[in-house]
């Protein structure tokens, strides 16, 4: 490994993924505020109590002191403490389950060293939401915004065409961006929602089916079925 760069870097940030290296460190990757997604090696994370004190876990907001290489290679994680403990969500295997989610998909769309604006943010607002509205519907929103975030706004309340908001149906179109209404594309068969885009619950998941397909079709990311 190529030496560390002097000067420790301060920082918050949460646990995306971690795999063991060797038989006592960890090599482990963050969302940060500061600098984004962020690949770091702990060593003897597995045994350090001072150092890690035991809360390198996916849903804590982590205090973070760590060096990053100057020739672009794994820089090294010197401390982490806990700011923010997300218990609630811990005692709810749903909840649990959603934001473990949320991490694979961050580490898989975020590439390292580069920032994207508001992503942070994002997710640590929507772990709070979690608790405090319908999860289905905090789910989909967070999945939406990481995405527009990314470059790549969807149209899902009227047809890209037309702009219009009250036809008789929809058909998801990726490649547009949206919704095209069946004024629009009369011959349109398949993926067509009801007479309104709605919030409730049926709604919802008919819509998180259009983000998961523009995740694909975007980002070449696939398999992100619903809790």
């Amino acid at each position: 490994m190529a030496p560390i760069s002097s000067g420790n870097i301060k920082e918050v940030g949460f646990l995306l993924r971690g795999v063991h290296y060797g038989d006592h460190h960890r090599i482990l990757s963050f969302l940060t505020a500061e600098h984004g997604r962020v690949d770091l090696i702990a060593l003897g994370a597995k045994k350090s109590v001072r150092r890690f004190a035991g809360v390198l876990d996916f849903l804590n907001c982590l205090g973070m002191e760590y060096q990053l290489n100057p020739r672009g290679e794994l820089g090294r994680l010197e401390h982490v403490e806990l700011k923010d403990s997300f218990d609630q969500l811990r005692k709810d295997y749903q909840m649990t389950m959603i934001v473990l989610q949320w991490n694979q998909l961050l580490h898989k769309v975020l590439p390292v060293g580069h920032k994207v604006a508001g992503v942070f943010e994002l997710l640590h607002k929507s772990m709070f939401q979690l608790s405090e509205h319908a999860v289905e519907t905090i789910d989909f929103l967070f999945r939406r915004e990481l995405l527009s975030r990314l470059g790549f706004h969807l149209e899902l309340s009227r047809c890209v065409q037309c702009q219009r908001n009250d036809p008789i149906g929809y058909r998801f179109s990726p490649e547009r961006g949206g919704l095209e209404c069946t004024v629009c594309l009369p011959s349109s068969p398949s993926k067509v929602l009801g007479q309104t885009v709605s919030s409730d619950s049926e709604s919802t998941k008919v819509l998180r089916k259009f983000i998961d397909e523009s995740y694909a079709y975007f980002l070449g990311v696939e398999g992100l079925e619903a809790f």
